[in-house]
Order: C-alpha cells, then sequence, then structure tokens
C-alpha cells in the first residue's frame, strides 16, 4: 500500500448554511450541539425523523475564522441532498442560504501526506484551516479529511486512488456509521452507536426525534450497541439478521465492507452479555467479534 497517496472522496459533498440565522436553525434540527462548533473544532451530527430514526449524518464545521454564520455539512452527496430537503422546510424562519458547493475537492490522506501540504499542520489539530485547503480530524480515525479548491496545484505532486476500502475500514475500526440511501430512516442513534461517537448531545435543547431518542437513552433497560465482527467470506449483507449460540435472534447487520483484509461487518446487538461468536440467519455464515 502506497502510504504517500490521497483517496479521491468525491462520493462526499459539502453543504453549505450561511446566514444570521444559521445558529438557530441548525440548533433545533440537528442532533449535535452546534455551540460546540469553531474555527477549531469539527463535530459529528445527524438529523432525525419524527419517530427518532436518523435520516442523515455529517461532519459539521465552521470553514472561517472570520465568519461565524457559516457552516458545512460534509457527508454523501446523496444524504446531503436528502439534509437540504430537511433544512429547507424550515429556511423560511431564518435568514439563511443553503447550497451545494462545487468548487471543492475532498481526499483522505496519512499524517505523512498532510504534513507535506501542509507543513504548519500540527498533528494534534482537529481542524486546520489554511489559505489552501482545511484538514479535519476526527474520532481515532488514520485517515485525515482534507478540502481543497479545485485549483490546489500541490494535489498534483501525489498519487490519487479513488479505491475507497481503506478509508472505509477506518470508519469501520471507529464504529462510524456513515448514512447511505440504505440506512437513511431505518436505525435509531443508540442502534448505530451514535450516543458513543457523540453525534447526539444529551445536554442540548429540542430537535426533531428527541423526545424519542431521550427516552430510548434514559429509560431503556438495554440499550442496542454496534461492534465490528468480521467473517471467513463476502456473503455478509446489510440488514440480515444475525443469531446466537442458541439460534436466537441478536441482532442485525447494520454495514458490510469487503475488504483485502477480510470481510467485515458493523452489528448491531441489544444484549447485556455479547458473545464471541454469531450466525447469520440466512445462509449461517460465522461472524467473529473483533472488537
Amino acid at each position: 500500500m502506497n502510504e504517500r497517496r490521497l483517496i479521491n472522496l468525491n462520493y462526499l459533498n459539502i453543504l453549505e448554511i450561511v446566514g444570521e440565522g444559521t445558529k438557530d436553525l441548525l440548533q433545533g434540527q440537528l442532533t449535535c450541539d452546534i455551540n460546540k462548533v469553531s474555527s477549531e473544532n469539527p463535530i459529528l451530527g445527524a438529523i432525525c425523523n419524527v419517530k427518532g430514526r436518523v435520516i442523515s449524518s455529517f461532519i459539521l464545521i465552521n470553514p472561517s475564522k472570520e465568519d461565524s454564520s457559516k457552516y458545512w455539512l460534509i457527508g454523501p452527496a446523496v444524504m446531503m441532498q436528502k439534509t437540504h430537503e430537511a433544512l429547507k422546510k424550515y429556511s423560511p424562519f431564518y435568514k439563511v442560504d443553503i447550497s451545494v458547493l462545487k468548487d471543492k475537492n475532498l481526499y483522505g490522506a496519512r499524517d505523512k501526506v498532510v504534513k507535506e501540504l501542509f507543513s504548519d499542520y500540527n498533528l494534534n489539530d482537529n481542524q486546520f484551516i489554511h489559505k489552501n485547503g482545511l484538514v479535519l480530524s476526527y474520532l481515532e480515525k488514520i485517515f485525515k479529511l482534507i478540502i481543497t479548491n479545485k485549483s490546489n496545484d500541490a494535489i498534483e505532486n501525489f498519487p490519487v486512488t479513488s479505491e475507497l476500502s481503506d478509508w472505509h475500514l477506518d470508519d469501520f475500526f471507529n464504529k462510524d456509521v456513515e448514512i447511505t440511501e440504505d440506512l437513511t430512516e431505518e436505525f435509531t442513534p443508540h442502534e448505530i452507536n451514535y450516543d458513543v461517537t457523540e453525534r447526539v448531545d444529551f445536554e442540548k435543547g429540542c430537535y426533531t426525534g428527541q423526545e424519542i431518542v431521550s427516552r430510548m437513552h434514559y429509560r431503556a433497560k438495554s440499550l442496542p450497541r454496534l461492534y465490528l465482527a468480521q467473517s471467513s467470506n463476502n456473503l455478509l449483507e446489510a440488514n440480515m439478521s444475525i443469531e446466537d449460540n442458541t439460534g436466537k435472534r441478536a441482532g442485525t447487520i447494520v454495514k458490510v465492507l469487503n475488504h483485502l483484509d477480510g470481510s467485515y461487518a458493523l452489528i448491531s446487538i441489544k444484549v447485556n452479555k455479547v458473545d464471541k461468536s454469531y450466525k447469520t440467519s440466512k445462509g449461517k455464515t460465522n461472524l467473529t467479534i473483533k472488537k
């Protein structure tokens, strides 16, 4: 593997919301606390429907040290369109403009590449703003997210790959579920660890679906948890049910990734004690819990 490469993240888009009422609009709709966002600190967030199921997820940032009314939501392109549709219902009540940025490129890169591109970047920074781009670091991901203008010539000095498996495997090891078309409005935040990855803030005010999400958080006797599992074959599929060793249904496969290192799955299980292995209900494929 060439560690000096850039991973082209052209499946992502940036939804820009700017204007006097931006902060109020987002604080009333997002599961995260926008007051914790700054030009030095990105956070993860999501939008839920009235039933408390996740519509979309994203990274939320303030991309400007000078403009505190500007925010970017970064996520899969199709889901950013869905997020746009969810927010624009409320935008007439706020003085905001919402648009998809088309002049940016997004890449994944390891620290060595980031330092070559931005020599003054501090590896401990969660967000770094430079005249030629922006670097984001979140959770404990190996890869940083780089956002540049399309005219940035420095990128041409690096090989670029469109193979996303290493980027997604990084997400899997961090148990970070990025909502895609097949997952939208299928899961509650707890089923996909959004309370653990802090995409949901339980100290902020109301947002759509907040009452249901909070009730589960504070009243449920056993919350579902997300685990990383590995399989000996590539027959896994999202939404497959899984069984414990007694044949009892234990949970659901949320996401699947077939990688050179093996077939991985993020599985959601609602049990107090997790077994070391499970089987899919269909095909009886073995799954071994990794973390």
